[in-house]
């Protein structure tokens, strides 16, 4: 993750209290703290915060793989079944790649005005198509 810019590497980081640069892990207990190298600071910070994974108890591995389950289009159940986890948090990581899919396309300009409406339906009401049909 950290080769493809998705987190720092503990020794580039930041310390968010004093700004010295270069931390080290906390602790093996604590995979995802990081604690400032300098002696009279010491300050924890999260190593995953301000990104995708900041407001999940899941374990990062777990996450990419429904990262993957999701890239291949596998149905909400069968990463439920695969991974044991619960369908609302399989439905709110696809919602959440969703709109990080959208806004690098909307960023990148390939969306025309028409391409954005008919995703802002499809993505907020799966049965849209269905209800316009049965009127």
């Amino acid at each position: 993750l950290v080769s493809h810019g998705i987190l720092t590497a503990a020794e580039e980081t930041d310390c968010v209290a004093c700004g010295y640069h270069g931390c080290r892990r906390k602790s093996k207990a604590t995979p995802k703290s990081l604690k400032c190298n300098k002696k009279d600071c010491g300050k924890s910070q999260s190593l995953v915060g301000h990104t995708l994974f900041a407001n999940s108890k899941m374990p990062l591995h777990q996450i990419l793989y429904i990262a993957v389950f999701f890239l291949f289009q596998s149905p909400a159940a069968t990463v439920v079944s695969q991974l044991h986890c619960s369908s609302r948090t399989v439905n709110d990581f696809y919602q959440l790649f969703r709109k990080m899919i959208r806004a690098v396309l909307e960023a990148d300009g390939a969306f025309k005005a028409e391409d954005q409406a008919g995703v802002a339906a499809a993505t907020s009401d799966p049965d849209a198509e269905k209800k316009k049909v049965d009127e």
